[in-house]
């Protein structure tokens, strides 16, 4: 563990001397928070894991029919992504980093090829979005969120249809859907048909 933490505390000190208010290092661990104290800081962790498709048919659901789903393909859909992160993360990570973070991705979005970003929109409201990447027979979709108020009413299904219909429909053999660990959606990609 000591040259891991030789690393973060590195890193630590590059973020601190860019003006960064924030860190984040991703490492393939099962470390707890209490082993990677640095400057007297506990992490903040999350595990990721893996569900995955092999067949769309396996699709259990349709989710609210009532919504409008649309790729980011515009400054306005981007700024209304932008609007759904920080919902979602602006009491845990702050406006100004979501508002950093947003303005990184929208450039991501708004450039040819790579990821494709997708919202949802109820009444003509921005409540959802999630990213999918393609790459040879293989689709992921990442950054799933629906925004608290309207969740459990169907609008999360619905786009998580969309895209894996998107992504098989383009022949892609399996779907990988990321999620975090203590996320308390996973048992609803279950219910969906992901293993």
């Amino acid at each position: 563990f000591r040259s891991l933490h030789l690393i973060v505390e590195q890193e630590i000190k590059r973020c601190i001397s860019e003006g960064k208010d924030y860190c984040q290092i991703r490492v393939d661990s099962s470390m707890d928070a209490e082993s990677l104290v640095v400057f007297g800081l506990t992490p903040e962790i999350t595990r990721y894991g893996l569900y995955c498709m092999d067949d769309f048919r396996n699709f259990r659901g349709h989710g609210n029919t009532n919504c409008k789903i649309y790729r980011v393909d515009s400054s306005t859909r981007a700024c209304d992504r932008g609007n759904i992160e920080l919902t979602g993360y602006q009491n845990s990570f702050g406006k100004a980093c979501c508002i950093r973070k947003a303005t990184r991705n929208a450039i991501v979005y708004l450039a040819e090829g790579g990821v494709d970003s997708y919202i949802c929109y109820a009444d003509a409201h921005p409540v959802g979005k999630a990213d999918l990447f393609v790459c040879g027979n293989t689709a992921m979709i990442e950054d799933f969120d629906v925004i608290p108020e309207v969740r459990r009413k169907g609008y999360g299904t619905a786009l998580l249809r969309y895209m894996s219909e998107l992504a098989f429909r383009g022949r892609v053999e399996t779907v990988l859907l990321v999620t975090d660990m203590d996320d308390t959606a996973k048992d609803m990609y279950i219910k969906l048909g992901f293993t």
